[in-house]
């Protein structure tokens, strides 16, 4: 190996030397030896006709274009106290037995002795989740760099890269509740791995491009032949319709880690499976035309996770949600609520004091229920029959009522965060899952029509079961466009809650 490095650092001069001849400011980055042979650095958008024409000269073989990479994530990062306030805490304590973890671990596959690299937007490397260290390197995360900056500082300031680690390897420091109510430790898939961490997108810019991705493979094949057990290798980020191109330094790269003995595990992307390919205009004919062109595609696996040497990962739905809300209690027993968040609180205007609960027995529509009057009383509403939660509200408030409680369909645990708008929002207004609406309702029958509650704050909780055999809405899924049987796999997805920078903790969705 060293004959080879001193052999390959020649060419490297060499090539070096013809570039600076060609453009002068050329700024050299990283030496790339078991990925590719060459290196990679930085030109300016002027400068980069003359780098491009040095292609097949010399000692320079080809010159490729850094591309740039986004995360795959879904949406905004949902924090532990906003899904306490809209309701649901999902969690890896559901989604890690959905893929059989706990069996893994009674068998002794908890990853330990094994090093897993996360390359990604960094770490919070101080976190709890990781061992509560208070500098980079520790025992937990022993490796590391930060690619994107050139530093040796890989510090997590966008949060995705904390979470994808702690989905992997967090060691459960703090506990949170499961399906069952039980309060359990939040761990990562192989708790016991160490943590190599590979940060590719500076904390300058949205995204992360090939040069240093390769460099951070790099830095992983070389680890493995200095005898580091690097078994694996998370890419959560890509781009859409990527396909399986062996010229592509990216790929060359994930082929030449694979050969070393690194599994590379890379997002199927998060583009969904369906998108038209061209534009209506593309061959100037109509849309729905005899030859048009505006067909659509259903390869949407994403790069460089189409790549034959990866594993490809798509997303599947998670096996349900732990649902958190406030008690509404009548009788001996309660429902649980959730505030709309645009609605006066009910704790706060009703002061804990009992108020009379009535039910409509209707969806309140506009125009679709009796004019019947309901001063000074909550109502139950069905949710449902083609009109908004502000035109339930607004009916409500129309009819008198001091307060709104709208229940979702029959068997329907989820709660919902109701938008509601104009004067919808002059009274509380609060939702509550389809069973505890039976529930409620079968109370003001069994009472003769009318029930006292009491709105309170006090915390409730509640599960909602949801199909885990079903893809993900937002998930990519194969073929690639190159008619590659991709992804290879699928795992859970969606509202997956883990560690986030400064000992927080949030969902996130994606691949």
């Amino acid at each position: 190996m060293n004959a080879f490095k001193n052999e390959a650092d020649k060419v490297h001069a060499e090539a070096l030397n013809q570039v600076k001849s060609a453009v002068p400011n050329f700024v050299k980055q990283y030496d790339l030896y078991a990925t590719l042979n060459g290196f990679t650095g930085v030109v300016t958008l002027e400068q980069l006709k003359d780098m491009l024409s040095l292609a097949g000269k010399g000692r320079i073989a080809q010159v490729y274009i850094s591309k740039p990479y986004t995360v795959d994530i879904v949406g905004e990062p949902v924090s532990y106290e906003s899904m306490q306030e809209i309701g649901v805490t999902p969690d890896m304590v559901n989604s890690a037995p959905l893929i059989g973890a706990p069996e893994a671990w009674n068998l002794g596959y908890t990853g330990s002795g094994t090093y897993v690299a996360v390359i990604d937007t960094g770490i919070d490397y101080t976190h709890e989740n990781f061992g509560g260290y208070s500098s980079f390197p520790n025992a937990k995360i022993p490796y590391g760099y930060d690619f994107a900056d050139g530093d040796n500082d890989p510090m997590d300031h966008n949060g995705h890269g904390t979470h994808v680690a702690g989905t992997i390897a967090g060691v459960g420091t703090a506990k949170f509740q499961d399906k069952d109510g039980n309060l359990v430790p939040l761990k990562g898939v192989a708790p016991d791995a160490k943590i190599i961490i590979c940060k590719v997108f500076s904390d300058y810019g949205p995204y992360a491009y090939s040069a240093d991705i390769v460099a951070a493979i790099e830095y992983l094949i070389q680890l493995k032949q200095n005898g580091v057990n690097v078994v694996a290798a998370n890419m959560s980020l890509g781009s859409d319709k990527g396909f399986d191109d062996p010229t592509d330094p990216e790929q060359k790269a994930i082929k030449n880690g694979y050969l070393a003995g690194i599994t590379f595990a890379i997002s199927a992307g998060n583009n969904a499976y369906f998108e038209y390919a061209l534009g209506p205009d593309y061959i100037g004919t109509n849309a729905e035309g005899k030859y048009t062109s505006y067909v659509k595609d259903p390869a949407r696996v994403g790069a460089p996770g189409a790549s034959r040497y990866a594993i490809t990962v798509a997303a599947v739905n998670n096996q349900g949600t732990v649902l958190q809300g406030q008690k509404l209690s009548f009788d001996n027993d309660h429902v649980m609520y959730l505030t709309s968040g645009e609605s006066p609180d009910p704790v706060a205007v009703f002061k804990k004091q009992p108020v009379t609960i009535v039910d409509t027995n209707s969806q309140f529509c506009p125009g679709k229920h009796a004019s019947v009057r309901y001063d000074g009383k909550v109502v139950l509403i069905d949710r449902g029959g083609g009109c908004t939660f502000g035109e339930k509200v607004g009916e409500a408030l129309a009819a008198g009522a001091i307060g709104v409680i709208i229940g979702n369909n029959d068997t329907d645990a989820s709660l919902i965060s109701m938008a509601l708008s104009n004067a919808a929002n002059t009274i509380p207004a609060v939702f509550i899952g389809g069973p505890d609406k039976l529930k409620l309702r079968s109370a003001i029958n069994a009472a003769g029509g009318s029930l006292q509650g009491v709105f309170s704050d006090e915390i409730a909780t509640g599960y909602a079961a949801t199909d885990p055999n079903g893809m993900a809405s937002f998930t990519s899924w194969g073929p690639a466009p190159n008619m590659a049987f991709k992804p290879t796999v699928a795992a859970p997805g969606v509202a997956i809650f883990s560690s986030t920078p400064g000992n927080q903790y949030a969902t996130m969705q994606g691949t």
